[in-house]
């Protein structure tokens, strides 16, 4: 799972474990210039796979959320890791949903109840494996899941993912989406303050 990652523009929010926003990984981007001039095999923690994958899914082509449920309110019991959602028509408006793994004990745990991701996994044109080097084994990896393998301080799709055929989305789904948008975008009072400060500068 992601971990919180401490926001003080917003010591409001609520505390229950979450993971970084799109807006979130702007402000580590420094780490990951430092993390550049180590060792391309080295592994990266959990919320640095999540900023490269904010970068690869940015805007304004797509928007990406973190820590989405599979609805909201108490039917609410499952998670994916991440879940990118296409803007361009262009490009197919596609869902994308992925699982990340930053050490090999993590994924065989996940392994060992692989249908748990059905829940959003449903909704999902592709799915993938988003891991450090050493954490899976390609012939580990389910047919239907792509593999993002952290490599030369990037993310290098090892395995594509195949084409799925996503279910319709229901309202619940949706309802966890818009709101996971809501809780990672600024509020109209603090927009409204900022640009007031920013005038008077």
């Amino acid at each position: 799972m992601i971990h919180e990652i401490p926001n003080p523009c917003f010591p409001h929010r609520r505390s229950r474990p979450r993971g970084p926003s799109y807006g979130d990984y702007r402000g580590r981007l420094m780490s990951l210039t430092t993390t550049a001039n180590q060792s391309d095999v080295e592994s990266l923690a959990t919320d640095k796979l999540a900023d490269l994958l904010a970068a690869r899914y940015a805007s304004p082509a797509w928007a990406i959320f973190f820590e989405v449920s599979n609805a909201t309110g108490y039917k609410a019991n499952r998670h994916a890791d991440a879940v990118a959602v296409g803007i361009w028509p262009s490009r197919g408006l596609s869902i994308l949903g992925f699982e990340i793994k930053a050490s090999r004990s993590d994924w065989k745990h996940e392994l060992s109840n692989p249908r748990k991701a059905d829940a959003i996994f449903k909704y999902c044109d592709h799915w993938f494996l988003v891991a450090n080097p050493n954490v899976a084994e390609l012939s580990e990896i389910p047919a239907t899941w792509g593999f993002l393998e952290y490599r030369n301080r990037t993310l290098k799709e090892t395995k594509t993912a195949p084409k799925l055929e996503p279910s319709p989305l229901t309202r619940d789904f949706l309802a966890a989406i818009i709101r996971r948008a809501q809780e990672d975008a600024p509020r109209w009072s603090e927009l409204k303050k900022a640009r007031a400060e920013g005038r008077a500068e």
